[in-house]
């Protein structure tokens, strides 16, 4: 929610550029998993040791990557209490 109708400023396909990380990691939640993961998988493309966060990328607007995360949230953690 954070990132919703800033394409211009992080766009979602360099989300995980380090112009971007170095850029809003601090501001941004979001930024800020990308580059811990970064960081734990150093040495390995990001497309590899995070696939899903990749395809999400190619998302063309914050406003539908939030709406597919917030669904995915619901059906994989608040889905799975009885």
């Amino acid at each position: 929610a954070q990132l919703v109708g800033l394409e211009e400023e992080v766009p979602t396909g360099d989300v995980y550029k380090e112009r971007v990380i170095d850029g809003y990691a601090d501001k941004f939640l979001y930024v800020d998993a990308i580059r811990q993961i970064l960081l734990a998988k150093k040495g390995a493309a990001f497309y590899e040791t995070s696939p899903m966060l990749y395809d999400i990328t190619a998302v063309p607007t914050w406003e539908k990557t939030h709406a597919g995360l917030m669904k995915m949230y619901r059906a994989e953690v608040l889905g799975k209490f009885p």
